[in-house]
């Protein structure tokens, strides 16, 4: 009687669900039988990382690292192995990097210059990944793109090309702007994060346009996107995502910029508001095609004076920045369809009051533009950090009926949705009527 063959589908969610957690226990897998060799090839391979290991030793958190001449003879002997990795990261060595651990008396990092062979490994290898669908781009902010030879720069414009990539991430270099304003109409998503940009003209590649990109900033805007939108250097932008920017000038003039393509905005005003105390009211732009916003910040807490007691029940109320920003969405976003508003409430171990905070008036909304709302959802989440579960839930239970007083929008079916995270984990979701 024959073994039941596992399907194959089965062993790929085997493998990945493995590989979330142990790289060991995939090799292993390979190992078992054939059916596990190309699933778990697929999943070791899936991230690498090509970085010059003696400027910068492998450490046990880092993932699939692996220096470039070695990268170059092991795919060499094995070429299927390079057509299994998907998300790509390079790690651009300047002229000369710098020891950043000169404290410490660790030989290994003393100062390095990279050989010019090190370049040459890149340039060899770079050509047997065929598949990417992500590329990060690193490196100092020394390490200048028109500095770096013209083979190697070549070879990182051939992965730039694929068909497959879709998302770029750079960081920490110094790129002309001419270049950026390429790469984002070949790819759905950009991510600028510390770079600087010059502008040097014309691009000397020529890569396929796409519809537009969707710019990731994770950790703030930097003056340099900033510039680059402003001159119409980063076009038909569709998605923006910024995270943790501490000034809300910034991301006007970023979504001014793109007032007629902006289709998704994602934006956590967290930071803002802890950073920017003199504000009180953030306006926004008139938003001709913004149709999916997201916000996030955090619920303004009532304190314990220092040496008082801590207060058993706490004062919340929204930041008025925040909710000056909901009010004012029926007269800037008129083909708005989906508004998300997530608030963080960082109380523990206490009760929570919600009071109403300086909410501003509603601006009059012309009746065309009424007309043209297209608002279906809205939807609050709420993010207790709380280990009671059962006070977790008073603090939602009074969220919901606050918001519903305080913030007049809804969805054109007079329905909101109401989510409630404890955690991290979701533990109810309510839809009422407004």
């Amino acid at each position: 009687m024959s073994t039941p063959r596992i399907l194959p589908e089965i062993i790929e969610v085997i493998v990945d669900q493995i590989g979330d957690f142990e790289q060991d226990t995939v090799k292993a897998c390979s190992l078992i039988s054939t059916a596990f060799v190309g699933p778990s090839q697929r999943r070791l391979f899936h991230y690498l990382h090509l970085r010059d290991t003696e400027a910068m030793p492998k450490f046990e958190c880092d993932g699939n690292v692996i220096s470039p001449d070695r990268a170059r003879d092991f795919f060499a002997s094995s070429p299927h192995l390079a057509s299994y990795v998907r998300e790509l990261a390079i790690s651009i060595p300047s002229r000369r990097i710098q020891n950043r651990f000169r404290g410490l008396s660790i030989g290994r990092f003393s100062e390095h210059e990279p050989k010019e062979d090190l370049y040459i490994a890149f340039q060899t290898v770079l050509p047997a990944f065929t598949r990417v669908k992500q590329l990060t781009l690193s490196g100092p902010h020394d390490c200048s793109w028109t500095s770096l030879p013209e083979p190697f720069t070549s070879a990182v414009y051939a992965v730039l090309g694929l068909p497959t990539l879709g998302r770029l991430r750079v960081f920490g270099l110094t790129i002309p702007a001419s270049l950026i304003t390429v790469i984002s109409a070949s790819v759905r998503e950009l991510s600028l994060s510390s770079t600087t940009t010059v502008e040097l003209g014309d691009p000397t590649r020529a890569l396929t346009p796409g519809p537009g990109p969707r710019i990731l900033s994770p950790f703030g805007l930097s003056s340099s996107m900033i510039a680059l939108s402003a001159c119409g250097a980063l076009p038909h932008v569709r998605e923006l995502s910024i995270g943790r920017s501490e000034s809300w000038t910034d991301i006007c003039k970023l979504l001014q910029a793109h007032t007629w393509t902006l289709t998704h905005f994602h934006c956590d005003l967290t930071a803002i508001a802890s950073r920017d105390r003199l504000s009180t009211f953030f306006s926004l732009p008139h938003m001709h095609a913004l149709r999916v916003l997201e916000l996030r910040t955090t619920a303004d807490l009532e304190e314990s004076e220092y040496g008082q007691p801590r207060l058993t029940t706490a004062r919340a109320s929204l930041d008025s920045r925040f909710a000056s920003l909901i009010s004012e969405l029926p007269s800037k976003t008129p083909v708005l369809e989906r508004a998300i508003f997530r608030v963080d409430l960082l109380a523990l171990e206490t009760e929570v009051v919600w009071v109403p905070g300086a909410i501003p008036q509603i601006p009059e909304v012309e009746e065309e533009e009424e007309r043209r709302s297209r608002l279906k959802d809205v939807h609050w989440y709420l993010h207790s950090l709380e280990s009671d579960e059962h006070r977790g839930r008073r603090k939602f239970d009074a969220f919901v009926p606050f918001i519903q007083e305080q913030m007049s929008i809804r969805s054109d079916l007079g329905m909101i949705t109401f989510w409630h995270l404890l955690g991290g984990k979701l533990v109810e979701k309510r839809i009422v009527e407004s």
